[in-house]
């Protein structure tokens, strides 16, 4: 039993930073489309990854969803040398994901709320 909970404590995080790390290389690559900065590929993944994995462990904290946006759109601006503007630029196909998800899971709750008050 405890071999199972341990296992899940370690597969589930690393789950999470995968999925996370492929959202933040597409929003990324778009962001960088959209503030007209030309980076490799090789980069983006890069930058990706620490912005990923950062995002995994301070989304533990409380308010740690705001300390990590902060965080990224602090990483964009000191890795690809640009300003705040550009850097939250870059962020905001995350960003407008991250509301889409927002929106779609309180309707989500709502409708379940709703269906077992039935």
């Amino acid at each position: 039993m405890f071999t199972k909970i341990f296992a899940l404590g370690f597969i589930v995080p690393l789950i999470a930073i995968v999925v996370i790390f492929i959202l933040e290389v597409i929003s990324t690559y778009i962001g960088l489309k959209l503030a007209k900065i030309e980076s490799e590929f090789k980069e983006i993944l890069k930058v990706s990854l620490y912005k990923a994995i950062l995002t995994t462990v301070l989304k533990l904290l409380p308010f740690g969803s705001i300390i990590a946006l902060l965080t990224s759109i602090f990483v964009n601006k000191t890795y690809f040398n640009t300003d705040w503007n550009k850097g939250i630029l870059i962020e905001l196909p995350l960003i407008i994901l991250q509301i889409i998800i927002l929106i779609f899971g309180t309707l989500l709750g709502i409708l379940w709320l709703f269906a077992s008050l039935t």
